[in-house]
């Protein structure tokens, strides 16, 4: 089961009433699929060879049935009135059937939600959701943090120095492609959320296709382009560094030289991935985001030094 975009599909969706589940129903229908899967076996297993409708059907239980003191048909345990229970089961799987669907039809993401923050629209919580499923079961590198968490933290400083929601969608996405789709990713991205959004996305790309080619090639390239590149993807790039800059000091301090088994660059070839990277920045500008960049930097090669 998908638990976490299930949540934020939950969350999103409008009843007939344009009302919005609040937390604890969402928390409900959530534990009640899991409960229906800990005896009937994964729902997206069931989902992908067709058997949601089966489980669906097993999960009835009538007025009939109750009058004749049937046994239920499914194997979830229902202590007090089975006629009940069974229905608040099955209608939350109904509910992850349904979800299910729409993703496949690629529509998962509801609209029309109310809940921005000014100068953002519905637009930026569908992205959110996008690419919470894109990037789901993916961890930062070296730790258990999921990686939306990043994905987070660039939105924030691109918004936080400025970016309108074009480029906080970008910021949300900046990694898809590269990580999780390559070109088709991408064209699923305009899609969605059109061209500028896409050419963004793009520009931040270093990669299309998995393995990818070779650390040194792909960030030397990576640097040269960003003289070459738009004010947006200048912006939602220097976001993402800092915010990868500012967890790499933060685990310094915790890991010391341990640290540097992560990175396929090692030691040597991060402090000159990210002093290259200020260095490329400087040189189409000065603003507070490359200033920001460049102290977190120096921070981490003073840290190295000492």
């Amino acid at each position: 089961m998908k638990e976490a975009p299930f949540r934020l599909w939950l969350s999103n969706r409008r009843n007939d009433r344009g009302e919005s589940l609040n937390s604890r129903t969402v928390d409900s229908r959530v534990a009640n699929c899991k409960t229906t899967e800990r005896y009937e076996g994964d729902l997206d297993e069931h989902f992908e060879q067709d058997r949601l409708h089966g489980l669906l059907a097993r999960l009835k239980y009538s007025t009939n049935d109750q009058r004749e003191n049937r046994l239920a048909r499914h194997r979830v345990p229902i202590e007090g009135d089975v006629r009940n229970g069974s229905a608040t089961l099955r209608s939350a799987v109904g509910l992850y059937k349904e979800f299910r669907e729409s993703w496949v039809e690629g529509t998962a993401i509801p609209t029309g939600s109310s809940r921005t923050k000014p100068g953002l629209t519905s637009r930026f919580e569908q992205a959110l959701v996008y690419a919470t499923i894109v990037h789901a079961g993916q961890r930062r590198k070296g730790t258990e943090i999921p990686y939306v968490a990043h994905l987070l933290g660039v939105a924030s400083i691109a918004l936080e120095y400025g970016a309108n929601e074009d480029e906080a969608i970008a910021a949300l996405l900046h990694d898809a492609v590269e990580d999780a789709g390559g070109s088709d990713r991408l064209e699923d991205i305009k899609r969605r959320f059109g061209e500028v959004v896409a050419n963004i996305v793009d520009e931040c790309t270093d990669a299309y296709t998995i393995p990818k080619p070779p650390w040194k090639e792909r960030k030397e390239r990576y640097i040269k382009h960003i003289a070459r590149a738009s004010k947006s993807a200048q912006l939602v790039s220097a976001a993402d560094k800092l915010h990868n800059a500012g967890s790499i000091l933060k685990d310094y301090r915790i890991e010391g030289e341990a640290l540097w088994s992560r990175f396929n660059g090692g030691r040597d070839g991060t402090l000159w991935y990210y002093r290259a990277l200020v260095n490329a920045f400087k040189s189409v500008g000065d603003n507070e985001l490359f200033r920001e960049l460049d102290r977190v930097v120096k921070k981490i090669e003073s840290a190295v030094e000492a």
